[in-house]
């Protein structure tokens, strides 16, 4: 019997002015995840750190599920060569899908729409674990400390008392990919 592969749900960019070496971090990042033994869950964009994500994963052997927005299909930023393309009408519609169908989530260097998931999927992180609901692993990758500032402002949360320090538990903040596999691997 073939051992089923876990869904990773990775946000990262999709902006044309990333920098190469995210839309390349992004791509070894795919493949690694792949050949880990984990299949990818992302926002079915072509661009970017996206794009280099899908087809990292595919090339090492791994299955990309897209879930993109219908809007998308019309202006040409869908990733063509997903396994699985998922179009939904509302960004709500889209990350409740997301969500549903990810064993874990992992954020790349990326814009304001990355940083509205990782936001949305914390909060919803630390509203299950209040209610006792099982959480999701949550992996920043603060790769050349691209996250820094954002971990300041996370630590003074908890040092400021406006978050319990429990909730530091919810995610992981690594520095590199070997990491962040290791971490989803656990």
């Amino acid at each position: 019997m073939e051992k089923t592969r876990r869904k990773i749900c990775v946000f990262c960019a999709s902006a044309p002015s990333t920098p190469i070496e995210h839309v390349k971090l992004a791509e070894q990042f795919g493949k690694d995840l792949a050949v880990g033994g984990f299949d990818l869950v992302w926002g079915g964009c072509e661009a970017a750190s996206m794009g280099a994500l899908a087809r990292g994963v595919q090339s090492g052997g791994g299955k990309v599920f897209g879930v993109i927005l219908e809007r998308m299909l019309e202006e040409g930023l869908v990733y063509r060569s997903s396994d699985i393309l998922y179009a939904e009408e509302t960004l709500s519609a889209r990350k409740q899908l997301m969500g549903e169908m990810a064993d874990a989530f992992v954020v790349l260097p990326g814009g304001f729409g990355t940083l509205d998931e990782f936001a949305s999927r914390l909060a919803e992180s630390i509203i299950d674990a209040k209610h006792g609901i099982q959480h999701k692993k949550i992996a920043v990758l603060n790769w050349e400390r691209f996250y820094s500032d954002l971990v300041c402002f996370l630590e003074g949360l908890y040092a400021y008392r406006f978050a319990d320090i429990s909730y530091r538990d919810l995610y992981r903040i690594l520095p590199d990919t070997q990491s962040v596999l290791e971490y989803l691997k656990e």
